[in-house]
């Protein structure tokens, strides 16, 4: 719990916390979890790498974890708001690149406009984000990210959840389709009167 004002009743004055409270606000909305949700549990449960998966394929699943670790931690003493931020738009970068979305030497704004546009119809909003990231990319100590809210670092980690669920449903559509074409596939059986003509 976050608080905007803290009164000292001994003194009778109040300690106005709003404005380094801001970044810290997320509005999360009420509602039940569904059944797609947990579909999506299940399908990531399914799709995430193995410990034995190479460490191209861990790469991005780490970075993603990592962010949410940061993510965590963000309160109103530690802000790792730009950590975060950077870490879900680097997991979204290398996990283009390990699906096949972004060639090596693509720019991360051709290949987010690229793959991204169905989930962020806005041009102005892909703009934002592509901003963002390049920001983060070449940020140094002095970087002020004092404009960089919750808010907007929980869109970027949408965005990875997004393009995460996309690739796990494509990958189930395929193997599904795999397993229907062997299922349907005739058995060879030898035919005993074969050769036998009456």
């Amino acid at each position: 719990m976050f608080y905007d004002v803290l009164t000292d009743v001994e003194n009778n004055a109040n300690l106005d916390l709003h404005e380094r409270n801001k970044f810290l606000y997320i509005d999360w909305g009420m509602r039940a979890i569904q059944e797609v949700d947990l579909r999506n549990v299940a399908l990531c449960y399914v799709f995430l790498p193995t410990p034995r998966a190479s460490a191209e394929e861990q790469k991005p699943f780490g970075e993603y974890l990592t962010a949410l670790a940061f993510l965590a931690k963000t309160d109103l003493h530690l802000n790792l708001t730009a950590n975060a931020c950077g870490l879900f738009f680097r997991a979204l970068t290398d996990a283009m690149k390990l699906y096949g979305d972004m060639a090596a030497e693509e720019s991360f704004s051709v290949a987010f406009q690229r793959n991204m546009a169905w989930i962020i119809t806005e041009e102005e909003d892909q703009k934002s984000f592509v901003e963002l990231a390049r920001t983060l990319e070449q940020a140094g100590n002095d970087t002020d990210f004092s404009a960089l809210t919750l808010d907007k670092v929980l869109r970027a980690k949408i965005l990875c959840d997004a393009y995460f669920i996309r690739k796990f449903q494509q990958r189930a559509a395929k193997r599904s389709q795999v397993t229907q074409r062997s299922s349907a596939a005739p058995e060879s059986v030898d035919d005993p009167h074969a050769g036998n003509e009456n």
